[in-house]
């Protein structure tokens, strides 16, 4: 299995370009190139971003937060105000167009995903304060890694 770097690779997987700075691919024995890529970890940053995103969201980026955080389009349109027609069309309809939502809209839904991704925090906090006992006792010198803190907009 052979290994390639690629950089300001952008990623369309979600239905809308996500600039990713350094990615890796895998190669395997039927020469097939995958990303080599932790997509839970990268559909939380993009939720993380799409939370302070200043422009309007597109439909895919709508049917990403709706998926992202387990919503049926019904739960989506409930939280919206509008019909589930409607949340179906903007998510067909405008998948590369500006969804026409208000401002009122927008921070339901901006609040419903924020409540999300900390509620998804907590459990890792909870997990981590319940298995305390199997912390390691010494102090481990390596650097913190921050490794989103420079990152570039998609």
């Amino acid at each position: 299995m052979s290994t390639e770097i690629k950089t300001n690779y952008i990623f369309k997987g979600f239905g809308f370009g996500v600039l990713l700075p350094m990615v890796k691919f895998k190669t395997n024995s039927r020469n097939i190139k995958t990303l080599d890529i932790d997509m839970e970890e990268l559909k939380d940053k993009v939720a993380d971003y799409l939370l302070t995103h200043k422009y309007a969201y597109s439909g895919a980026m709508l049917n990403f937060m709706r998926e992202y955080m387990s919503l049926s389009t019904r739960d989506l349109a409930s939280v919206l105000g509008v019909s589930q027609q409607t949340i179906s069309n903007w998510e067909k309809d405008k998948k590369h167009e500006s969804v026409p939502m208000s401002s009122f809209q927008r921070i339901m839904l901006v609040m419903r995903l924020k409540q999300f991704i900390f509620g998804k925090k907590e459990t890792v906090i909870n997990e981590t304060i319940q298995n305390s006992q199997d912390i390691l006792s010494e102090y481990n010198e390596d650097p913190l890694i921050l490794d989103d803190l420079y990152q570039t907009g998609s």
